[in-house]
């Protein structure tokens, strides 16, 4: 089975989305106004019987979040590493919403968790695990209320093992 479809079916392609318009905006201090991403790390987890898993992406970002540079969305996506689609950038911007906070004056907080209860038969499950099994890339997409966007398309890797 096609990996891009199965994680799409199976745990949600991983997401940080959208943040409140304006509720994310705070008043601009420090040094460097332009909009950065400083922190991305993912964390895959398997229950002891190998079936249930869950997704862990966290990112950072610095900048000057007033007005028109206030985050509008923040959004993540997990393929597979050999994955290669010209559109990764359009395929991000459709993904959902994840939870995010303000951290100081320059500074927002994402964190996304993606699940799946592992509800298969073994036949299933066999296809499921050697699909996913392997080296996994997370690319991030933000966007200002400005329209101003920052695309890094390897933020962070990590690794799907059963």
């Amino acid at each position: 089975m096609n990996k891009r479809v199965l994680v799409s079916a199976v745990v949600g392609v991983v997401t940080v989305g959208a943040l409140a318009a304006g509720g994310m905006a705070v008043a601009a201090g420090g040094t460097s106004d332009e909009l950065a991403m400083t922190n991305a790390q993912a964390e895959w987890v398997t229950d002891k019987d190998g079936k249930a898993v869950s997704l862990t992406v966290t990112t950072d970002f610095e900048g000057d979040f007033s007005g028109d540079s206030a985050l509008k969305s923040v959004q993540v996506v997990a393929l597979p590493e050999d994955f290669e689609d010209e559109f990764l950038q359009e395929i991000i911007s459709y993904e959902d919403e994840a939870e995010c906070t303000t951290v100081s004056e320059k500074k927002v907080s994402c964190v996304y968790t993606a699940t799946d209860d592992g509800d298969y038969d073994d036949e299933e499950y066999a296809g499921y695990a050697e699909a996913l099994a392997g080296e996994w890339t997370v690319s991030v997409l933000a966007t200002t209320e400005g329209g101003e966007t920052l695309f890094v398309k390897e933020a962070t890797t990590f690794t799907v093992a059963f």
